[in-house]
């Protein structure tokens, strides 16, 4: 028993290492809304610097605020102590969660969507089974604190996390609707579990070249003949064009002539395909299904809610990328804080810089790819080469990956 358990803690806390990236999200903090489990906002998070509720305050909660937030020998600390090196320290990205969740919700009112405490337990739950997959529920809540603590996120920090996510499922679900069919099932079964197709492939430098081998195989000619004639690739040429068995798991392989081989039926030729520096065209000569499962009923509807909860993260991730995009806004609203008002703009700058420095990068990256002389050749290239040598020594363009 005790070796069973300490194999599932094992597992959790393999799992913690495998989220580290999902914590990036938990830069925010907690906000009014449905019950956080009982976690309380960080001092100042109700501050008018913070909150976006313009309603006046309670008396007593006015009163409750302006009191001291500690005595020290009869002497009081004011509450203004410590929110200021909060709001310096932390400010700006607490101030940004909660406007992307209210960005959120502004988002799921326009659509009529309603939000309810059980919507939020369950985005609560699905990210738990997410972390934590192959521990036990029974040991989620301390999975959960270690990867707190690892992370350096309170808890209050998560809860607004899973109200966020809870939103943009609810905003995602009706985008989803309908997407996942049949052959989507079909080709994530053929990855997960290992079909493979046998196909023969003729090399060739350009359009032309595979323009004819396409012809000469549509009149009837034998495809492995065409391949040891016409074929430029050295490892398949005689062998009639023949290559191993591939999956869509395949490296080194274009992803163009994986599509047509897994699209092609057995026997049919594909048109010329292009890849870098080469053309090809392909002839399927069989399709191999999984040895190891088959595609009834069931496993279809097993692998449907698979992949329509991947269509859904996916889908909840541009959602985040567009609020937390619009969020960084000047005009979405205006901080009256100049500690946070300077930051704000800090961090507008930053990410111009970055813009800039990215276009800059592919601009030049495009440059090299239009005008190959303007790299720096190697220095023990030969400053000329013998006269019908060049095609000899230049090594084939999709050698390392066809």
């Amino acid at each position: 028993m005790f070796s069973a358990k300490r194999s599932r803690w094992k597992r959790g806390r393999a799992a913690i290492c495998s989220v580290a990236a999902a914590c990036a999200l938990f830069a925010g903090c907690t906000e009014n809304g449905f019950p956080a489990n009982g976690s309380r906002a960080p001092s100042g998070a109700n501050s008018p610097a913070l909150a976006r509720d313009t309603r006046p305050a309670p008396a007593t909660q006015s009163a409750g605020f302006n009191q001291p937030i500690a005595i020290v020998n009869g002497q009081p600390v004011p509450r203004e102590q410590l929110v200021k090196p909060l709001i310096e320290s932390y400010g700006l990205n607490l101030l940004l969660q909660i406007i992307q969740l209210e960005l959120a919700k502004q988002e799921a009112a326009k659509a009529h969507i309603a939000m309810s405490p059980g919507d939020v337990e369950g985005e609560r739950g699905t990210m738990m089974k997410g972390f934590f997959a192959e521990a036990e529920p029974a040991d989620y809540p301390q999975l959960l604190e270690q990867l707190l603590k690892q992370q350096g996120v309170t808890r209050a920090q998560f809860d607004v996390v899973v109200k966020m996510n809870a939103y943009l499922r609810k905003i995602a679900e009706p985008l989803c609707v309908g997407k996942i069919g049949d052959e989507n099932i079909k080709q994530a079964f053929d990855v997960m579990y290992g079909a493979t197709v046998k196909i023969r492939d003729v090399q060739v430098t350009n359009m032309a070249e595979a323009l004819n081998v396409k012809r000469r195989a549509a009149a009837g000619a034998d495809f492995g003949q065409l391949a040891k004639q016409f074929s430029n690739d050295v490892r398949t040429r005689d062998l009639g064009g023949q290559w191993p068995a591939i999956s869509r798991n395949s490296t080194g392989i274009s992803e163009a002539i994986k599509e047509q081989a897994f699209s092609l039926k057995d026997g049919e030729v594909s048109d010329p395909i292009s890849t870098e520096g080469a053309f090809h065209v392909i002839k399927v000569d069989e399709h191999i299904a999984p040895r190891i499962a088959k595609l009834d009923d069931a496993t279809k509807e097993s692998m449907r809610k698979v992949l329509n909860e991947k269509l859904l993260q996916e889908t909840m991730k541009a959602l985040r990328a567009q609020i937390n995009q619009e969020a960084l806004q000047p005009n979405v609203m205006e901080i009256k804080d100049p500690v946070l008002a300077r930051q704000f703009q800090d961090r507008l700058n930053e990410q111009k810089a970055q813009s800039r420095d990215a276009a800059e990068a592919r601009r030049q990256e495009l440059l090299n790819r239009l005008n190959p002389t303007t790299r720096t050749a190697p220095a023990t290239a030969p400053a000329t080469a013998p006269a019908g040598t060049e095609a000899r020594q230049r090594p084939p363009a999709t050698m390392p990956a066809r």
